[in-house]
Order: C-alpha cells, then structure tokens, then sequence
C-alpha cells in the first residue's frame, strides 16, 4: 500500500516548477489537491506553477508596458464602470495582451453584462487558446445563461490545459446535473 507524502510530492511538483515543467508540476499539485482540497503548499503551489507558465508566455509572445500591468492591478482592486475604464486603458496600451481582456470579461461578468463579457473573453482566448481561466469564465457565464452544452465545451477546453482542476470539475459536474434536470 502506497503511503500519501504531501511534503513529498510538493518538493517534487516545485522541483519540476524549476525544470520549467509548469503543466507537470499543476498535474502534482492537482493530485495532492485531490487527496487534500485544504493543502496550502498545494493551492500556493499551483497558483505559483499557473501563474508563471502564463507570465513566460505573455513575457514571450511579448512585452507588457508597466503602464498596463500597473492600471489591470488597479483595475483588480475596483468595481464597476471604474474598472472596465482602467481595463480599456491598458488594452489600449497593450491590445494583445490576452489577461487585460480577460479580466475586463471578468469584470464584465461581475456586472450581469454577460455579451460584453462573453466577446471580451473570446478575444482572450483567440490571443490565447490555453487560458484556462478565461475558458472557466465563459463557462460560468453560458452555465448561468443556462447554456449548458456550451458550458460544459468550455470546462472540458480549460482541463485540457489545467488537468484535473478540482473546481473546474465541479462546475462541469453542476452543468452537467443541471442539463438532466431540464
């Protein structure tokens, strides 16, 4: 019988932080997750491993203007019509940069503005196809608009490049219970 070593399998999961292996490391913290949903090496772990898959990427594709980075944080501590203004601002600054688009989706969202949300995210993902937060959004969105086949199309895209996200599968599971109910 196989003995569950959490501390272990976090030094392995950093380790392969490391390596660069972001997508490996996430499968390791997802494992652990599994076993503990309440592990904070776990969650930090991941968060950390995400995070800097997604910012080597952005930082490849391109260079963000600090100015940009600098209104998405202000933005991220504000509401409403005051956040989508400092969102617009560094989209303007950096039109490609899929995260300022999908934290205006998000944002869009937090409003019940669901179209604007919805076009703002999808302009996300044609920058970047692999951002799983961006796919669990519009997920969240379609799920809530009851629109679930489509729902259930964009968590089964965000596990594809976030392999068993504990909360991603209980969205998709809550979509999926709710289409056999109607």
């Amino acid at each position: 019988m196989k003995v569950f070593n959490e501390s272990r399998l976090i030094d392995e999961a950093n380790e392969l932080m490391k390596e660069g292996k972001f997508n490996e490391a996430i499968k390791r913290f997802n494992y652990i997750l599994h076993i503990n949903p309440n592990s904070r090496g776990a969650i930090i772990g991941k968060e950390m491993a995400m995070g800097l898959r997604d910012t080597i990427t952005i930082v490849k594709a391109m260079q963000i203007p600090e100015k940009a980075w600098d209104l998405v944080d202000m933005a991220d501590m504000t509401e409403g019509k005051k956040a989508i203004k400092l969102l617009d601002k560094a989209i303007s600054i950096a039109p490609k940069w899929d995260r300022a688009w999908g934290r205006k989706g998000d944002k869009l969202a937090l409003m019940k503005k669901y179209d604007q949300a919805i076009i703002c995210l999808d302009k996300a993902l044609e920058l970047n196809p692999r951002f799983s937060n961006a796919w669990i959004m519009k997920g969240l969105i379609l799920k809530d608009t009851k629109k679930y086949e489509q729902a259930i199309l964009c968590f089964d895209k965000a596990l594809e490049f976030d392999p068993g996200d504990f909360d991603t599968e209980n969205y998709r599971k809550e979509t999926l219970e709710l289409m056999r109910s109607t």
